[in-house]
């Protein structure tokens, strides 16, 4: 199997990689990431088995050269297939991953990885909704047009077998009277970053039903764990309250989210890679919904602090009071569990914080 992950650099990225490379070693691995600003090359440092990577000439990214570090192959975009086919056609055993520094929407690079990968498990995008509502033009680029770019590539594949598009559950937009909303709930995000990526997972599907590419869609919850860039919600009440200041809370707090940690997402994109039936989705949830207020407090807890480390912000615009998923199709289809509970994994995550204190800062 030749695997084609892009987003590889990223918080569930590299997560997903690293659970690949230890449960299915003879996989050839190719990755595809542009290194913008949450995409870290520390999350694939200390890969068993080291890794290559390879700059494309004409095709790399802005900065991904300086963010990567070491020793960097550069290539021309007419050796790569070569390149690809001379790793299958290698010694077996383990070979390393392949790192491609590269952009979603660069038609050519893509069409040389995906023209030769049996799968693609599609993670790169944009996904921090504050972003979304200060700029929603990269939202645009990356989760609508570089999934339309990867699917162009996908639907002249000759040998690609899956196309597993990982989603959100907040495409389902607000479901405060809605009550838990399943697969088949109508789609109705809210907000620019909700928003692209429910029209690129349509996309998805469109190309889908016009040109039967095998296509695959995840939608999990909120995702909490080590190296998660610090904007994040749960990484950022840790730093803030590690760093001695007040932990910000929008609105009152109140608003409603399920914890799903990034390991038990991995495992749930592996499980649909492998068994999941081609032309359905999957929402995968912790089912651990909490406040955001209870979150925080939770976190502030294990550090021993108390709730006037809190304070409160004006509420940011067009925030989603609750989301809510069934994601019993998973588990009864695909045998999907959480590896742990919430309150371990949560003390698990505060302390590689504490431990890494000098990794990455807000942006």
């Amino acid at each position: 199997m030749e695997l084609l992950v892009t987003g590889a650099a990223g918080f569930i990225g590299s997560e997903f990689v690293r659970q690949i490379l230890e449960a299915r070693p003879a996989w050839r691995l190719v990755l595809l990431d542009a290194m913008a600003y949450a995409g870290r090359f520390e999350n694939l440092s200390g890969l068993d088995g080291g890794l290559e990577t390879i700059a494309v000439e004409g095709h790399i990214p802005e900065g991904a050269l300086e963010k990567a570090g070491g020793a960097v192959v550069r290539s021309r975009l007419g050796d790569l297939p070569a390149k690809l086919g001379d790793r299958r056609s290698g010694p077996g055993g383990t070979l390393p991953p392949l790192l491609v520094l590269g952009d979603i929407t660069d038609a050519s690079l893509v069409e040389s990885l995906v023209s030769q990968a049996d799968a693609v498990v599609h993670l790169a995008a944009e996904t921090h909704v504050d972003r979304s509502l200060a700029d929603p033009g990269p939202f645009v680029r990356a989760n609508v047009q570089g999934t339309c770019t990867l699917l162009e590539a996908a639907r002249r594949s000759p040998k690609l077998r899956r196309f597993l598009h990982v989603s959100t559950d907040e495409v389902y937009g607000d479901a405060t009277g809605k009550g838990v909303l399943d697969e088949d709930s109508p789609l109705a995000p809210t907000n620019p970053y909700s928003v692209t990526k429910a029209a690129a997972e349509q996309m998805v599907f469109a190309y889908a039903r016009a040109w039967n590419v095998p296509a695959l869609v995840v939608r999990p919850t909120n995702n909490f764990g080590p190296r998660q860039f610090p904007e994040k919600f749960i990484p950022t009440v840790v730093t803030r309250a590690l760093a001695g200041e007040q932990v910000p809370l929008y609105g009152d707090g109140r608003q409603v989210r399920d914890w799903l940690h990034v390991s038990d997402t991995a495992q749930a994109l592996r499980l649909v890679l492998e068994k999941g039936s081609v032309g359905r989705a999957y929402n995968v949830a912790g089912r651990n919904p909490m406040e955001n207020r209870d979150v925080a407090l939770a976190v502030l807890r294990v550090l021993g602090l108390g709730e006037e480390r809190i304070g409160y912000v004006p509420d940011r615009p067009g925030h989603d009071r609750a989301y809510a998923i069934d994601d019993s199709r998973i588990r009864a289809e695909l045998g999907f569990e959480n590896s742990r509970a919430f309150e371990l994994q949560l003390a698990e995550t505060i302390r590689w914080y504490r431990e890494n204190r000098s990794w990455g800062n807000p942006a």
